[in-house]
Protein backbone atom coordinates (compact mmCIF):
# COMPACT_ATOMS: atom_id res chain seq x y z
CA UNK A 1 0.00 0.00 0.00
CA UNK A 2 2.99 2.32 -0.08
CA UNK A 3 2.51 3.18 -3.74
CA UNK A 4 -0.08 5.91 -3.05
CA UNK A 5 1.93 7.88 -0.45
CA UNK A 6 5.08 7.56 -2.54
CA UNK A 7 3.23 8.64 -5.67
CA UNK A 8 2.00 11.69 -3.75
CA UNK A 9 5.56 12.49 -2.69
CA UNK A 10 6.72 12.26 -6.30
CA UNK A 11 3.94 14.63 -7.28
CA UNK A 12 4.94 17.08 -4.56
CA UNK A 13 8.60 16.78 -5.61
CA UNK A 14 7.72 17.45 -9.23
CA UNK A 15 5.75 20.55 -8.22
CA UNK A 16 8.77 21.83 -6.29
CA UNK A 17 7.27 21.46 -2.83
CA UNK A 18 9.75 23.17 -0.51
CA UNK A 19 9.22 20.79 2.44
CA UNK A 20 9.74 17.68 0.33
CA UNK A 21 12.85 19.08 -1.35
CA UNK A 22 14.35 20.21 1.99
CA UNK A 23 13.55 16.87 3.62
CA UNK A 24 15.16 14.90 0.81
CA UNK A 25 18.30 17.06 1.07
CA UNK A 26 18.31 16.39 4.81
CA UNK A 27 18.00 12.65 4.11
CA UNK A 28 21.07 12.86 1.88
CA UNK A 29 23.10 14.41 4.71
CA UNK A 30 21.69 11.95 7.22
CA UNK A 31 22.64 8.92 5.14
CA UNK A 32 26.21 10.22 4.89
CA UNK A 33 26.28 10.65 8.67
CA UNK A 34 24.86 7.14 9.14
CA UNK A 35 27.40 5.59 6.79
CA UNK A 36 30.26 7.28 8.64
CA UNK A 37 28.87 6.09 11.98
CA UNK A 38 28.65 2.50 10.74
CA UNK A 39 32.14 2.59 9.28
CA UNK A 40 33.63 3.97 12.50
CA UNK A 41 31.56 1.77 14.82
CA UNK A 42 29.96 4.83 16.44
CA UNK A 43 26.74 3.21 17.61
CA UNK A 44 25.60 6.22 19.63
CA UNK A 45 25.65 8.45 16.56
CA UNK A 46 23.99 5.72 14.50
CA UNK A 47 21.17 5.57 17.05
CA UNK A 48 20.71 9.32 16.71
CA UNK A 49 20.62 8.94 12.93
CA UNK A 50 17.91 6.29 13.25
CA UNK A 51 15.82 8.64 15.40
CA UNK A 52 16.40 11.57 13.03
CA UNK A 53 15.31 9.39 10.12
CA UNK A 54 11.89 9.03 11.74
CA UNK A 55 11.63 12.77 12.36
CA UNK A 56 12.30 13.43 8.68
CA UNK A 57 9.71 10.89 7.61
CA UNK A 58 7.13 12.57 9.84
CA UNK A 59 7.69 15.83 7.97
CA UNK A 60 6.49 14.44 4.67
CA UNK A 61 4.40 11.33 5.43
CA UNK A 62 1.47 10.51 7.65
CA UNK A 63 2.32 7.87 10.24
CA UNK A 64 -0.53 5.67 11.44
CA UNK A 65 -1.02 5.91 15.21
CA UNK A 66 -0.23 2.22 15.78
CA UNK A 67 3.08 2.58 13.93
CA UNK A 68 3.93 5.75 15.81
CA UNK A 69 3.12 3.94 19.07
CA UNK A 70 5.71 1.23 18.37
CA UNK A 71 8.42 3.86 17.92
CA UNK A 72 7.26 5.67 21.03
CA UNK A 73 7.36 2.51 23.17
CA UNK A 74 10.82 1.50 21.92
CA UNK A 75 12.14 4.96 22.67
CA UNK A 76 10.52 4.93 26.12
CA UNK A 77 13.11 2.35 27.17
CA UNK A 78 15.99 4.21 25.53
CA UNK A 79 16.21 2.36 22.22
CA UNK A 80 16.51 4.21 18.95
CA UNK A 81 13.67 3.47 16.58
CA UNK A 82 12.19 4.47 13.26
CA UNK A 83 9.36 3.34 11.07
CA UNK A 84 10.36 0.90 8.34
CA UNK A 85 7.91 1.73 5.62
CA UNK A 86 4.53 0.42 4.63
CA UNK A 87 3.39 -0.40 8.12
CA UNK A 88 3.60 -2.82 10.96
CA UNK A 89 7.34 -2.76 11.60
CA UNK A 90 10.01 -0.58 13.14
CA UNK A 91 13.75 -1.03 13.45
CA UNK A 92 16.35 0.45 15.70
CA UNK A 93 19.24 -0.16 18.04
CA UNK A 94 19.64 -1.29 21.63
CA UNK A 95 22.78 -1.30 23.81
CA UNK A 96 23.14 -4.73 25.39
CA UNK A 97 21.32 -7.85 26.54
CA UNK A 98 19.49 -6.26 29.45
CA UNK A 99 18.44 -3.33 27.26
CA UNK A 100 17.19 -5.80 24.65
CA UNK A 101 15.06 -7.52 27.30
CA UNK A 102 13.56 -4.17 28.39
CA UNK A 103 12.71 -3.51 24.76
CA UNK A 104 11.11 -6.93 24.33
CA UNK A 105 9.08 -6.49 27.53
CA UNK A 106 7.88 -2.98 26.64
CA UNK A 107 6.86 -3.89 23.09
CA UNK A 108 5.15 -7.09 24.21
CA UNK A 109 2.81 -4.92 26.29
CA UNK A 110 1.42 -3.55 23.03
CA UNK A 111 1.44 -6.99 21.39
CA UNK A 112 4.57 -6.49 19.30
CA UNK A 113 7.27 -9.08 18.76
CA UNK A 114 10.94 -8.21 18.54
CA UNK A 115 13.22 -9.95 16.07
CA UNK A 116 16.93 -9.79 16.78
CA UNK A 117 19.10 -10.48 13.77
CA UNK A 118 22.23 -12.53 14.18
CA UNK A 119 25.11 -10.91 12.35
CA UNK A 120 28.18 -12.93 11.48
CA UNK A 121 31.46 -11.54 10.28
CA UNK A 122 33.67 -13.39 7.81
Amino acid sequence: MSDVPHRNLRELWNRGDETVHKTMADYRELTDKGKAAIQSGDWETLGQVVDQNFALRQRIMNIAPENYRMVEVARSVGASAHFCGSGGAICGLYRDGSHYQKLVDALSEIRCSVLRPLIFED
